[in-house]
């Protein structure tokens, strides 16, 4: 769960990257990343109360992994129409969709790390998660970055296989 943590995040740390390589290089100009990660950023803020209190009669880590896999398939999706060269506008919709479902995924996972972790050792796995998750806001976009040079759909692949991680690890 705690590796599953630190993955849950890699859309978000390394998007910033693999949106203006994306973006750059389907409209030769860096600045429509921003437009796509603000896309995901406010739809993340927008979405975590209401997603969040859409799976309340759901089991945590059932929901969370149906999050996940939302997430995965916007991202998945978004590589598919970055390769046929959709209009941008798609690229941007997507990004919010990615993003609408994660505010509510860091809740469902801080929630099944909750029932997973005695309460005695739970203070030392919500450290080594905030570690984990610090470590990834620091590799995801150097990461993105080398992926991105080979090719954009490639770091948004990656953002999308990664980030499904917790969708595999989670009990």
């Amino acid at each position: 769960p705690i590796f599953s943590s630190a993955t849950l995040g890699v859309p978000q740390a390394a998007g910033p990257i693999a949106f203006a390589l994306v973006a750059l290089s389907l409209m030769g100009d860096a600045r429509g990343g921003a437009a796509m990660i603000l896309a995901m950023t406010l739809a993340q803020v927008v979405g975590a109360i209401p997603i969040t209190r859409l799976g309340r009669k759901l089991p945590p880590a059932a929901f969370l992994k149906l999050l996940v896999a939302a997430r995965t398939v916007a991202l998945l999706v978004m590589a598919l129409l970055i390769t046929s060269e959709a209009a941008f506008i798609w690229l941007i919709v997507l990004a919010a969709i990615a993003g609408s479902v994660s505010g509510a995924a860091w809740g469902y996972m801080r929630a099944v790390l909750n029932q997973l972790a005695p309460r005695s050792r739970l203070p030392r796995a919500l450290g080594i998660a905030a570690t984990l998750n610090e470590t990834t806001f620091v590799l995801a976009p150097v990461a993105a970055s080398g992926l991105g040079t080979l090719s954009p759909v490639l770091a948004v692949l990656a953002l999308a296989i990664v980030g499904a991680v917790p969708a595999l690890l989670v009990p």
